[in-house]
């Protein structure tokens, strides 16, 4: 055995070249070994960020549910007070009554009832109220669909509500 050894040791003196090559080879090879290492680690790291962005995202979507079955819905509604009939006369809409020329010159026949119903779990504040509305130009009697709000300015209403145990607790609303 000791003879296989200094053979070895003295085979290896007289190729020192192929001994170096061999390293080289041995070391290329693990760094190529610990690339593809690395590349698989890296894949399964995305794979868990994308798994937990997914459940982050559910718990969101679970929580805004939350907080919107418990939120304060309050649903505005514009009724007309008069409705025009056949007969061109203008009538009261809660008892038929036919509005004089008097009334519909100062314009009563264009009044609206604003109905704000809580559709919400929790009771409602509405803590400011804003109304704003469009004249449509000459001769045209409604928005086109696909170009609503595209004749003079935009107007809309809009509700600004608390729930009542914000209110209660005068936290901050958040519109």
């Amino acid at each position: 055995m000791c003879a296989v050894l200094s053979a070895t040791q003295t085979w290896l003196d007289s190729h020192q070249y192929l001994a170096l090559w061999l390293e080289g080879i041995a070391l290329l090879a693990i760094f190529i070994w610990d690339r593809i290492d690395a590349s698989q680690q890296h894949k399964q790291t995305l794979a868990q960020i994308c798994a937990s962005d997914a459940a982050a995202n559910a718990a969101n979507k679970s929580a805004e549910a939350l907080i919107n079955s418990e939120r304060a819905w309050v649903i505005p509604e514009l009724f007309s007070q008069a409705v025009k009939g056949a007969d061109g006369m203008w009538y009261r809409r809660r008892d038929g009554v036919s509005l004089s020329t008097q009334e519909v010159l100062k314009g009563r026949h264009q009044d609206y009832f604003l109905k704000v119903t809580n559709m919400g779990r929790t009771p409602a504040q509405i803590l400011a109220l804003e109304i704003r509305y469009s004249c449509l130009p000459e001769g045209r009697y409604r928005f086109a669909q696909e170009s609503a709000y595209s004749y003079g300015t935009r107007r809309n209403a809009r509700i600004h509500t608390s729930s009542w145990r914000r209110a209660r607790n005068r936290t901050p609303v958040s519109h």
